[in-house]
């Protein structure tokens, strides 16, 4: 059997603009979590809106083409907003679909991260890699200053051409 579990917290910030979602289609379930880039009420209402979106389209159509729906979706909103879209609620997001007998899919943009912690107790492994400009820098062997990590390169809504989206698939014990 398949568990999940989230944890948020606030820190110094006035709106808690995490969002967790599952959403059970047939057999398919999907676990979506973002993280609201901002901290007012407006990012806080649509990251939740967007977090059941999410996690319906994925156990819908998979983890990743979900994930590509939503993101899409955002991104044509926010397009006719010009510079303005800069303002406007984005999230980063992961997404797993568990469906019994396949492997677990995983998709994600931005620096939301996805763990999997097998039933036989070994090692906790982190499945996602962060779309962030430290991991760039890291990848191009340059050495990341202390606020990279806050520079996200995706994120649902992205306008730029081919923004990062990753996918990974992982066993599934349940």
């Amino acid at each position: 059997m398949s568990t999940h579990s989230a944890a948020q917290l606030i820190g110094g910030r006035s709106h808690q603009c995490d969002a967790t979602a599952t959403y059970t289609h047939q057999e398919r379930r999907a676990y979506a979590l973002l993280d609201g880039i901002g901290s007012t009420e407006e990012v806080q209402t649509w990251t939740r809106t967007a977090a059941r979106r999410l996690a319906r389209a994925a156990a819908r159509a998979g983890a990743l083409e979900g994930l590509r729906q939503i993101h899409a979706a955002r991104a044509a909103e926010l397009a006719p907003e010009g510079w303005y879209a800069q303002y406007m609620p984005t999230a980063v997001a992961v997404v797993a679909v568990a469906e019994p007998g396949k492997p677990l899919e995983v998709a994600w943009c931005g620096d939301a991260r996805a763990y999997l912690l097998p039933e036989t107790g070994s090692h906790l492994e982190r499945l996602t890699t962060d779309h962030n400009m430290r991991q760039v820098l890291i990848d191009m062997e340059l050495e990341p200053g202390p606020y990279a990590r806050n520079r996200v390169t995706s994120y649902l809504g992205d306008t730029s051409p081919n923004p990062p989206l990753g996918s990974v698939r992982a066993p599934n014990d349940g």
